[in-house]
């Protein structure tokens, strides 16, 4: 087995079924992922079984929803290309951290790409016969108008000398919102063409051409490797040519994707494990390499939205999964990309006025829940992240809730909620989107306790308080209200959606009543209570669990870990295990849902290390970990926190002492040292100390 971290990362893992994981490679939160878009694709523009339409630079990875970008496509042929569009056939294809490869037929063409952070370099062998008049020689189509989903609606393309070629398109469409936006690019070849044109339908023009539908080609002789450079930008083509020149000009195409192999190991040794199980390793790993794919750290420079002052993001895509798990995560292991996340929204809702639920090419996108980022400045503040004020903070989350929403699909909140106490049973996802609600009130009082502001906190917890109007405790979940009369709505089966669509669900968001009656992780005791006592939420739970879930889907994530609230550590363990063995296996298709934005790597990178963030919160469940020795580095510090299995121990040892309990805060883990998990947790650390079992209720600062 090898020894590089890199190695062990199966980038095929999860790119069909649910998964909708990207094949291409990118480096780690860069803005350009490189890959191949498909007929019939996943959100990525890929799916396994389909025929290539086309190599892009631009792509989501594990989302849900309707595709996006595909940008600045890329099209080998064997001959001079026709006006409709050409399918290959994917004959084999291989791909590591920092490398794609792919053999395609017709054409005998074996396609080849790495990355950089805002570019890709191709290469292309073409092996094929040139035909019997010589005349079936390779083409190379440069396409600025490629979208996967959606439509250009703008673009310009020329050639400055026989190798260059730039220019840009305007597209829209995809998840999230239709306004357009625009992709420039700067694209060197590395060999002299035979000839060179750009061409929009029959209008053939030998160095520019507009308009949608507009594209570029190189023919070269038979037999050729061709190799073209592409930088991209979202601000200039001077831009993306300073990204290609920078990056990739000069560059040996082997010497570039171990650069990027380099730079995964770099990031992967920060996150080392010991085992014998070759599968779990790699799982890990691969579950790492997922999650730092997105949001695209834009830095100072690639933000053409609004003058930033700090360093910026795109494809925030979407808070309402990362918040659940990701986040908590980032802020242990790189509390300075969480805090600069955490101002970049601030920043935004500074121009825009709103704080984003999601952030796609400078709009806010579809709310799923609420104000997701409200989470994430309380854990700021909680956490005691670098340069993050929570004073900015608790204004801008005042503000939002002081101002009236023009569009609440798209950001801010449903004005019936502060009226009526939750939102009726005529607005779409009325239950699911009161219970995020209520929740992020409660992150507002606490943030306003913290900060010694208590009538804000006092009317924020009211507030979120009146969630409960809405239980109904005959069925045990939260329940619609008709907006005449408040009489109930519904659920007809709090174990099954109202609608196959489940995501156009018209009371719970991609989710039953009982998935998420589980998720106001606010009032955890409360939901206790209503259970009638520990014991009988445990119940609940294994009813819940011997069920299945429907689907596995980001909200109901923390589910199994809920055992620690009823002082059964050993019963998370052995939930969160049976879960990760049912919904995690090997292969293409080894996702049961959307990877979404780290939350389902987080799960499993959880399950493994055996530590779990509680969001809105500043602390970590631990059980066992799956592995031998997990070695993190957390903090600002870069300290080591190692966490060691050992069953010769009775409950847990934090730093040789025993510790009582099945969880640590934040600021005794980014302290760094040793954590000995052993046996009988439940009889050893059973009890949930008050910090964990009132946390919720005293909302002590």
């Amino acid at each position: 087995m090898s020894s590089l971290r890199s190695d062990a990362v199966d980038c095929l893992h999860g790119v069909d079924g649910f998964g909708s994981c990207l094949p291409g490679p990118y480096r780690p939160l860069s803005a350009v992922r490189a890959g191949p878009d498909t007929t019939n694709p996943n959100p990525t523009g890929y799916a396994g079984g389909e025929r290539l339409l086309r190599f892009s630079h631009t792509h989501v990875s594990g989302t849900g929803g309707a595709g996006r970008y595909g940008n600045i496509g890329v099209v080998p042929c064997a001959k001079r290309p026709r006006l409709n569009p050409v399918a290959f056939e994917i004959r084999r294809e291989e791909a590591r951290p920092g490398h794609y490869l792919a053999e395609l037929s017709p054409g005998d063409i074996t396609a080849e790409l790495a990355t950089s952070r805002h570019g890709a370099l191709h290469r292309y062998r073409f092996a094929g016969d040139p035909g019997f008049f010589g005349l079936e020689t390779p083409h190379i189509v440069i396409d600025p108008c490629a979208a996967i989903a959606g439509q250009c609606v703008e673009a310009r393309i020329a050639w400055s000398d026989d190798r260059v070629c730039e220019g840009h398109g305007v597209l829209r469409g995809g998840w999230g919102h239709d306004e357009p936006y625009t992709v420039y690019f700067s694209a060197a070849l590395r060999s002299q063409p035979l000839r060179r044109w750009a061409q929009n339908g029959v209008q053939i023009n030998p160095d520019r051409a507009d308009g949608p539908g507009c594209f570029a080609v190189a023919a070269f002789p038979a037999g050729a490797t061709v190799e073209l450079e592409v930088g991209i930008s979202y601000v200039s083509v001077a831009q993306a040519r300073a990204h290609r020149e920078r990056e990739l000009a000069g560059r040996a195409f082997d010497a570039l994707v171990e650069e990027g192999a380099g730079e995964w190991e770099a990031l992967l040794e920060t996150f080392d494990i010991e085992t014998s199980d070759p599968a779990l390793r790699s799982l890990y790993y691969t579950m790492l390499y997922r999650l730092f794919a997105m949001p695209d750290d834009l830095g100072m420079d690639e933000c053409p939205w609004f003058p930033n002052r700090g360093r910026q993001f795109n494809n925030l895509y979407c808070l309402w999964d990362s918040v659940r798990n990701a986040n908590g995560f980032l802020a242990l292991w790189r509390p300075q990309l969480q805090a600069d996340l955490v101002n970049a929204l601030l920043e935004i809702g500074d121009h825009t006025g709103w704080s984003p639920d999601a952030w796609v090419m400078g709009r806010s996108a579809q709310v799923q829940g609420g104000s997701s980022g409200d989470v994430l400045f309380l854990e700021a503040a909680l956490k005691k992240l670098p340069g993050v004020d929570a004073r900015r903070a608790l204004a801008r989350m005042l503000k939002e809730r002081a101002t009236p929403s023009p569009d609440p699909f798209y950001f801010g909140r449903y004005p019936d909620y502060f009226t009526l106490g939750h939102l009726p049973a005529d607005i779409p996802q009325c239950v699911s989107r009161t219970i995020e609600y209520a929740f992020q009130d409660d992150c507002l009082a606490r943030l306003a306790d913290r900060l010694e502001e208590p009538a804000v906190a006092a009317e924020a917890r009211a507030r979120s308080a009146r969630l409960w109007e809405l239980w109904r405790d005959d069925l045990k979940v939260f329940a619609p209200r008709a907006r005449e009369d408040g009489a109930w709505a519904g659920p007809a089966d709090p174990w099954e959606p109202a609608r196959r669509d489940f995501w156009a669900d018209p009371w719970y968001y991609e989710g039953t009543a009982h998935d998420w009656a589980l998720t106001v992780l606010h009032d955890i005791p409360g939901l206790i209570a209503r259970h009638g006592g520990p014991e009988a939420f445990a119940r609940h739970l294994d009813t819940v669990l011997a069920r299945g879930f429907f689907l596995w889907k980001e909200i109901i994530l923390h589910v199994p870990w809920l055992y620690h609230w009823v002082g059964q550590p050993e019963r998370s363990a052995e939930h969160v295990r049976a879960c990760l063995k049912a919904h995690f296996r090997p292969g293409r298709a080894g996702l049961s849902d959307n990877e979404d934005m780290g939350s389902q790597s987080s799960f499993a990178i959880g399950a493994i290390a055996g530590i779990y963030p509680v969001t809105g919160t500043d602390v970590y469940l631990v059980i066992p970990p799956l592995v031998d020795v997990v070695n993190w580095q957390v903090g600002m510090e870069n300290r080591r926190l190692i966490i060691r299995r050992d069953k010769s121990v009775r409950g847990i040892l934090w730093n040789g002492q025993p510790l009582g309990r099945a969880w640590l805060r934040h600021a005794e883990l980014v302290e760094g040292g040793e954590l000995l998990v052993g046996s009988n947790l439940n009889d050893n650390c059973s009890m949930p100390p008050p910090v964990l079992r009132g946390m919720f209720n005293s909302h002590q600062p």
